[in-house]
């Protein structure tokens, strides 16, 4: 039955039917919502179908508060209006922050707040207060805060404290300002860090991330272990508030010495310097500072590498550290070692492998073979070198253009020229000629100006035999008259083939053609690649002469040598039956007749007979001034010698000493 609404005593009221649903002086509106009425009744009316209902309303309650009571705990508050219905209560609705939306509390129409705990430290809430009745409620409310932020305070174990021994935290506590943040309770998960790597690269190890706190105090009990020398500092933060943190700043001790590390530049220019570096560390790879340790003598060696450098020795560790300065060497690589007696024996380093590289160019230097046999070939080498003998390979003076030259020797060889170098190296090809000393020089214009190699003596040697050389006198020779000819084995460059079986063959000396003739011709050893023979003008004519032997090569025939046997000359006056006399010791001048004089010739006095001088008038006649020696009577004689070498002596007597 639909309510009949009517005016009672300025309200509004109705008239519903009697079975309407009664309860505690009044009802609910069928359809009603918050923002509706609450009915109450006030009149029966004597018809038992109606009765009359007055519409009442909840009163929401003011002036909320928000109270911070720690890290994990907000109290709400509000003031409770004038007036309210009977029955009411409070509710209290978490409507932001973690685990939102929540009820959080329903009290009493008398209270005037509520606590939310177990809150997330640092954390922004909001929350709702509404009066409610059954199902129906007032407007409501609204208030926010945020949680404190504590901070953690953490107690380590006593110290000292050395690397890589477990230190134990024996308490966290979650504090605001000097006080003990009660509300800080529960199993939290906290996030630790802060420690470093050692040196060495030891990563620590960290307490247990998983953490009880009771009333904001935990004793945790578990251990880390930090492997840096040094400060340290143990942060903790709580992994769902993290603008919950704190730390603990601590000194950890490096351990005992374990190992030597060296260090330093793995490329070295030659002739620069680097200084190599020797640490004595602990086994997390801290510097071991004091003690007996940290002032050890230190080795620095080198034990192997193709490479090299100078300064290595000894040097005093001051504070864990050693260190040596060393200069390139030899290009290549240089694998260096650090050794000291520690207190746990003797220990050697890590293999620090430095490549030495070349230097500045400073010089040329030249090579070859020091023996070269005359038409044989020979590669010279010019090497551009810094100051320790290293090639240099790359760069301007890598490539220059070098020039290879003989600028003294008794010896020599041809080929000579300029080469251009190639990763500092320049070549070239020369072949042995002359026998005997050729010194041999490079040069080039490097960064450093205009350089001279080295002089390479190169000893030129006769090579194979080749030919025999057939030499003597071309001019006349006196009917008669000797004459040497040698015979000399030579090389294709005209050397003297002085050793080996060559040098010693049997020549046979022999005149193919020819009007006139020699005596003394045939075979002759020869000692040292030469061979002589002594020949005697003949009949008079031409001679042409020539040499053979057996070489290694075969039959080989000399060239020739010509020449003229002439006459021998001849004396006709004076004669024994025509003796010259000049008188006892005198001196005279005559005229000597003959035949084949030659212009040129000598006359010499035999005897008695002393030659003071002559003139040659003709090729019969001669002037001669004579003087006496020798008792009365004593005899002499003259001979005449012409240039060619023919001679004729007049017979003794042919002179007489008056």
């Amino acid at each position: 039955m639909s309510p009949r609404p009517e005016a009672v005593g300025g309200r509004r009221r109705a008239r519903i039917g009697v079975r309407a649903l009664l309860f505690a002086g009044g009802f609910v509106l069928a359809g009603a919502t918050a923002a509706m009425a609450y009915w109450t009744v006030s009149v029966i009316y004597g018809n038992p179908n109606y009765a009359l209902a007055q519409a009442n309303s909840l009163s929401a309650a003011t002036t909320p508060t928000a109270t911070v009571n720690g890290s994990g705990a907000i109290t709400v508050g509000w003031s409770l209006p004038a007036s309210q219905l009977p029955g009411t209560h409070y509710q209290v609705t978490r409507t932001s922050g973690p685990g939102s939306p929540a009820p959080v509390c329903t009290v009493a129409s008398t209270s005037t707040s509520c606590q939310d705990s177990n809150l997330t430290a640092g954390t922004a809430y909001s929350y709702s207060v509404a009066a409610s009745l059954a199902s129906w409620k007032s407007s409501s409310i609204a208030v926010s805060a945020t949680t404190a932020t504590p901070t953690f305070a953490i107690t380590l174990s006593p110290s000292p404290y050395t690397a890589g021994t477990a230190i134990s935290v024996t308490k966290v506590q979650a504090t605001i300002g000097a006080s003990v943040d009660s509300t800080y309770t529960g199993t939290k998960t906290i996030s630790w860090s802060g420690l470093a790597n050692s040196p060495s690269g030891q990563a620590p190890s960290y307490p247990s991330s998983s953490v009880t706190f009771t009333n904001g105090v935990a004793n945790p009990g578990s251990t880390f272990t930090a492997y840096a020398a040094g400060t340290n500092t143990l942060t903790a933060t709580d992994a769902n508030a993290t603008t919950v943190t704190g730390s603990s700043t601590f000194t950890v001790t490096f351990g005992p010495a374990t190992k030597i590390v060296l260090s330093g530049g793995t490329s070295l220019a030659s002739a620069s310097n680097e200084t190599l570096t020797a640490t004595i560390e602990d086994a997390a790879g801290n510097t071991v500072t004091t003690g007996a340790d940290a002032t050890r003598s230190v080795t620095f060696a080198q034990p192997s590498g193709s490479g090299s450098v100078t300064g290595l020795g000894s040097s005093t560790a001051s504070g864990g550290i050693a260190s040596k300065v060393v200069t390139g060497n030899v290009a290549g690589t240089a694998n260096l070692q650090a050794s000291a007696t520690l207190t746990q024996g003797a220990t050697t380093s890590n293999t620090l492998a430095v490549t030495v590289t070349f230097g500045p160019a400073t010089k040329i230097v030249l090579s070859g073979g020091t023996s070269l046999a005359s038409a044989s070939n020979e590669t010279l080498t010019a090497t551009i070198e810094d100051a320790a003998g290293n090639a240099v390979t790359t760069g301007a003076d890598a490539s220059p253009s070098v020039s290879f030259t003989e600028p003294t020797g008794s010896g020599s060889v041809t080929g000579l020229g300029s080469s251009t170098a190639a990763g500092g190296i320049a070549q070239l090809s020369v072949t042995g000629n002359v026998a005997g000393t050729a010194n041999l020089q490079a040069n080039a214009t490097l960064t450093r100006g205009s350089t001279t190699s080295n002089t390479l003596a190169v000893t030129v040697t006769f090579g194979p035999a080749t030919k025999i050389v057939l030499s003597g006198s071309t001019s006349p020779l006196g009917s008669g008259a000797p004459r040497t000819v040698t015979a000399t084995i030579e090389d294709a460059a005209g050397n003297t083939v002085t050793a080996g079986a060559d040098s010693s063959r049997s020549i046979t000396f022999a005149q193919p053609t020819g009007t006139g003739s020699v005596t003394g011709l045939g075979s002759s050893p020869a000692t040292g690649g030469i061979a002589t023979k002594v020949v005697t003008g003949n009949a008079v004519g031409s001679v042409t002469l020539q040499a053979s032997a057996p070489l290694t090569q075969g039959t080989t025939t000399s060239g020739t040598i010509a020449f003229t046997v002439n006459p021998a000359p001849t004396i006709t006056s004076p004669t024994v039956g025509s003796p010259e006399n000049p008188g006892h010791g005198g001196t005279a001048t005559f005229t000597m007749s003959g035949t084949n004089f030659e212009s040129g010739l000598t006359v010499t006095g035999n005897g008695s007979a002393t030659v003071n001088s002559f003139t040659w008038t003709s090729s019969t006649t001669i002037s001669v001034n004579v003087t006496g020696k020798g008792g009365s009577g004593a005899s002499g004689s003259f001979t005449v010698t012409n240039p060619d070498g023919g001679t004729v002596t007049s017979a003794n007597g042919s002179f007489t000493n008056g």
